[in-house]
């Protein structure tokens, strides 16, 4: 209960994991279809959604590496910079013209490098936080906002496709970036030193 329930930064790790979530799988389970209606291939749109989470993987590399190497293990910097710059790099992909491959494709990377960084780091966080004792607990929390999310990405993009079109969508998915950034604004020098300590044998 300490180390978990009773943490509000692991609370708010929760919190911007629920709107990472949401834009990692908007993107996910609707971007081949806005690729098409940009005149991108079918084929082409797998591609970049192939690329959208190897770009994934090297960011959540990168991120861990950031943190240690630079932050001294706190979290927090790193995922607020990579979400600020993924709400830009979003808000590019709305507003490129139709036509352009190359840039649908090159901004499709960065948002899946700068997506998947935090995403990672969020049970890293958490980890650190709740110590050995509570990690899989804090993970697992995490994990449920995480997926909780998928109401959000799923069908609530798709019914906002189809009343508002694209732009609605996008509106949505800026605003649940900028949701997911602004937690570790908060948390900016939050590490494993700010874990709770047992006090004793039978604490």
């Amino acid at each position: 209960m300490r180390s978990v329930f009773s943490n509000p930064f692991i609370w708010g790790a929760c919190l911007s994991n629920f709107f990472i979530y949401v834009v990692r799988y908007g993107f996910v389970n609707w971007a081949p279809s806005y690729l098409q209606e940009r005149q991108v291939s079918l084929a082409g749109a797998g591609w970049m959604m192939a690329g959208f989470e190897l770009a994934g993987l090297v960011g959540s590399l990168v991120a861990g590496w950031l943190t240690d190497r630079f932050f001294g293990s706190r979290r927090a910097p790193v995922c607020f910079a990579y979400m600020l710059t993924a709400t830009a790099c979003i808000f590019a992909f709305w507003k490129l013209p139709d036509g352009h491959p190359w840039a649908y494709a090159v901004v499709l990377l960065a948002v899946g490098f700068l997506i998947y960084g935090p995403q990672f780091l969020v049970a890293v966080f958490t980890a650190d936080l709740a110590t050995r004792k509570a990690a899989a607990t804090a993970i697992g929390m995490t994990g449920f906002f995480g997926y909780l999310s998928g109401v959000i990405s799923g069908w609530g993009l798709g019914h906002l496709v189809d009343q508002h079109g694209w732009d609605g969508a996008f509106q949505v998915l800026i605003a649940c970036s900028i949701l997911a950034t602004l937690p570790w604004l908060f948390m900016w020098n939050i590490s494993a030193e700010h874990a709770p300590r047992d006090d004793g044998p039978n604490s």
